[in-house]
């Protein structure tokens, strides 16, 4: 589902969507690296690849300048 109507449907603002998505994509960047640390295989294999289907198409951090 788009980002876009996700918001329209639960009536957010499209920034804080994306604002709470990329929270969520650094704390599983975050509990990647606890698991890394303890030697955790199998949390490692569950956290494989999540960080990317948050991020990819929907949640990009825009750049500072304008799109013309």
């Amino acid at each position: 589902m788009p980002a876009a109507q996700l918001c329209f449907d639960y009536e957010l603002m499209e920034g804080n969507l994306m604002k709470g998505l990329l929270k969520i994509a650094n704390l599983v960047r975050e509990w990647k690296a606890m698991a890394t640390v303890r030697a955790d295989v199998e949390m490692l294999a569950t956290l494989d690849g999540v960080e990317g289907r948050l991020l990819k198409g929907v949640a990009v951090p825009e750049s500072l300048y304008l799109r013309l």
